[in-house]
């Protein structure tokens, strides 16, 4: 009996070990990436599209690198002789990518097909008007 119930706990420690080790596969795979990525906080005809996909990294549909890691978290290519760190942010609802290196210029990216999860500030706000100097509440002539 002993043996059995033994025999039971490797298999049951083998099997977690198996599914954790998938999920974490599953969470570092790149095809979590793959895709167009839409540069947001810019003018539209200043926009960069960043692909990633199998064969590598385009912005602008211009292949940049053949190679990137993503470890989950970020991912990571070079180009020119400089890296390029993305890090995920947003949600799972709206993912995005921000870059951290290099820092300037900041840039983010939104997952394409995301764009509508974006708060987007009323072009017709009204914002308040500001009283011109001298006419404030304490304008009473009546005391005079």
């Amino acid at each position: 009996m002993k043996s059995l119930l033994a025999l039971l706990g490797v298999l049951l420690l083998v099997l977690s070990g198996f599914l954790i080790y998938k999920g974490y596969e599953e969470y570092t795979n790149p095809k979590q990436v793959y895709g167009n990525w839409l540069e947001i906080k810019v003018l539209g005809d200043r926009r960069d599209v960043i692909r990633f996909d199998k064969r590598g990294v385009y912005r602008n549909h211009h292949l940049i690198t053949t190679k990137f890691e993503y470890d989950g978290k970020t991912i990571r290519f070079k180009t020119g002789g400089s890296e390029t760190i993305y890090e995920l942010s947003g949600t799972e609802n709206s993912p995005q990518l921000k870059r951290v290196e290099p820092a300037q210029p900041i840039q983010t990216l939104i997952k394409e097909g995301y764009e509508h999860t974006l708060n987007k500030p009323s072009a017709l706000r009204m914002v308040p008007r500001r009283t011109p100097f001298g006419s404030g509440d304490n304008d009473d002539k009546s005391g005079e």
